[in-house]
């Protein structure tokens, strides 16, 4: 737990300070291996070596018992032995321990007495400083005992150099570690906190990019770059909710809509139908008067025409009740469409030419068909707005195996990077209201549905604009075994 509640600088300094005091240890134990023991071990055998000699030159006159001699081989000891403190003899038996010569400055009684139990070789402090003291027997300890002192004076500032050595290289480490952390900490620990902080704050505050505010090591900068990224995906995730959810309402009004627009279809029917019938018994009246006679024939062609347009529009809203493909012709089908259209037509003044051929017969449900070519119509009026001189061009032509019908208009056209994104659902370039995007997705969907294609050819199109053709299979085509067209 206490890991996991730590900061990176926290984690890296504790592990860092242990890492540090765990090498410490074995390389002071080896660096005083290497530079305090060999300079320990030249010094005890220079001094054992001088030892041992001065006790040999000891035995004769220690058995003269020639004191003076005695003291001057101690004395030629002292002046050729580095580091010297003292030198001393003590006997052995029958009287051990008492001291018979001795040069410099030797221990107490005391530390005689100490020194006479103690191994070959002995280490204690004294008023001269750290001593290192050297025994060697004279004949085999039976005239006693040779001490020789030595200062480890040298020896100690040969510890205290590595000691202080380790002491500098441990704390350059340390101050290395302590670098490192504040390199980790503004490469970091720094940008990921700042980081945080941001995304907190989003979608209040964007996240800038790196190399701005939050910019840091690489792994960093692409953790910021990924980020980033995946707020411009909710972005766009975002708003192409909301823009579907505006089309899902508008679809739902235009739907309500087309409900309405059935039901007073259905109303207008019925008094069209009575005037209609008014106007054929009054036209049978033989004694009906000039004027009648004159203007009546204007009326009924009216009526006609309103019930005309009523049917189409009823077989328009109940196109997606009866999709059966069935043989049609294609001109049945065109005139089906100019009184939905022509409406509109006169409105905005627009040239409309139907160009097709008697031989054009297909396999189509002939509502799906009416409603994808009222929708590229519809199109086609929005697209030229504008466009002086509009023009709208319906040509139908067939081959052996199929048939083509082409809506096409001398508007702008479709451009090039849009082109491969017209079929999308929910896709318009109309400003807000006035389309679905529905229309072109929902007519592919409806030739597709009797074996066709509905495609954009803007390039091979009578006119110079857009161009959409449907082509659909011929009625008198075979049809494979398998049943595929």
């Amino acid at each position: 737990m206490a890991l996991r509640n730590s900061t990176i600088e926290n984690l890296v300094l504790s592990w860092g300070a242990l890492a540090l005091f765990c090498l410490a240890a074995p390389f002071g134990v080896g660096l005083t291996e290497m530079v305090v023991a060999p300079l320990e071990r030249n010094v005890v055998g220079s001094g054992e070596i001088r030892a041992r000699e001065a006790a040999a030159a000891l035995v004769e006159p220690l058995l003269l018992e020639d004191r003076l001699t005695m003291q001057d081989r101690l004395l030629r000891l002292a002046r050729t032995c580095p580091d010297f403190l003292y030198v001393f003899v003590v006997s052995g038996a029958p009287s051990p321990g008492r001291r018979i010569a001795a040069y410099g400055r030797c221990p107490t009684t005391s530390g005689q007495l100490m020194l006479s139990g103690l191994g070959r070789i002995a280490r204690f402090r004294s008023s001269a400083g750290l001593v290192l003291d050297i025994r060697a027997d004279i004949l085999g300890g039976q005239l006693g005992q040779l001490h020789l002192g030595l200062s480890r004076a040298a020896l100690q500032a040969a510890e205290n150099r590595a000691a202080t050595t380790l002491s500098i290289g441990l704390a350059m480490a340390f101050l290395c570690l302590v670098t490192g952390v504040q390199i980790v900490t503004r490469k970091v620990s720094l940008p990921l906190r700042r980081l945080g902080e941001m995304m907190s704050l989003y979608p209040g505050a964007p996240v800038p990019r790196p190399g701005t505010e939050v910019s840091g090591s690489p792994e960093v900068d692409s953790l910021a770059t990924q980020l980033q990224g995946m707020i411009d995906r909710l972005e766009t995730l975002e708003a192409e909710r909301t823009a579907t959810q505006q089309r899902m309402l508008h679809t739902e009004r235009l739907a309500a809509l087309g409900e309405l627009a059935a039901g007073l279809v259905h109303e207008l029917r019925n008094p069209v139908d009575g005037m209609l019938e008014c106007v054929s018994f009054v036209a049978e009246a033989p004694d009906r008067p000039e004027r009648v006679a004159k203007y009546l024939p204007l009326v009924g062609e009216g009526l006609e025409r309103v019930s005309s347009t009523l049917n189409g529009m009823l077989g328009f809203i109940r196109s997606s009740e009866d999709l059966s493909i069935r043989a049609c012709q294609v001109r049945e089908v065109l005139r089906e469409l100019e009184p939905l259209i022509q409406a509109r037509q006169e409105h905005r003044r627009i040239d409309i030419s139907i160009q097709t051929c008697a031989q054009c017969s297909c396999l189509c449900s002939v509502d799906a068909l009416l409603q994808v070519c009222l929708n590229l119509v519809l199109n086609a009026f929005d697209a030229l707005d504008g466009v002086p001189g509009p023009r709208i061009r319906i040509d139908a032509r067939c081959d052996n195996a199929w048939v083509y019908l082409c809506v096409a208009d001398n508007g702008p056209g479709v451009p090039e990077d849009l082109r491969s994104k017209v079929f999308a659902p929910f896709f318009t370039t109309k400003v807000q209201g006035r389309g679905t995007g529905l229309g072109l997705s929902v007519s592919r969907e409806l030739v597709r549905a009797g074996g066709g294609e509905l495609l954009l050819v803007s390039d091979s199109g009578p006119l110079p604009g857009a161009c959409f053709q449907v082509k659909l299979v011929r009625s008198d085509r075979a049809v494979p075994a398998d049943g595929r067209l």
